[in-house]
């Protein structure tokens, strides 16, 4: 399976010179793996972009995913919550994401597609 976890152990063995890793997997690992962290340097940036939305099945009842929406906004107003939030490195959820600030991902998809990067390897 391909997963940033797995990117990264290609690079720690020496299966891999780089390998693409996120800034939300790279925050997580310099807060809970710091010497794991310690072990990896960034040799290119791309631009920021917005993280990975989460998405419900369609056939999940709609007052579900409200709550569920709800409850995701509120978290950061929650005193209780807020050193899960900090270790999920998060400051909080956008209930209706911009879909502009998606675009990106799309383009740079098309790009690696006719470059010939079908999939990651």
């Amino acid at each position: 399976m391909i997963t940033p976890r797995a990117s990264l152990q290609s690079v720690l063995e020496g299966r891999a010179d780089v390998a693409p890793l996120d800034s939300y997997f790279h925050a997580l690992l310099k807060r809970h793996e710091p010497e794991t962290a310690g072990r990896l340097r960034v040799v290119a940036r791309t631009q920021p972009t917005a993280n990975p939305m989460l998405v419900a099945s369609q056939e999940i009842d709609p007052r579900i995913v409200r709550r569920l929406g709800e409850a995701f906004e509120e978290a950061r107003q929650d005193p209780a919550l807020q050193t899960h939030l900090e270790a999920l490195c998060l400051l909080g959820f956008a209930r209706v994401p911009d879909p502009e600030r998606y675009r990106i991902l799309g383009e740079w998809d098309r790009e690696a597609i006719a470059a010939g990067y079908l999939m990651p390897c």
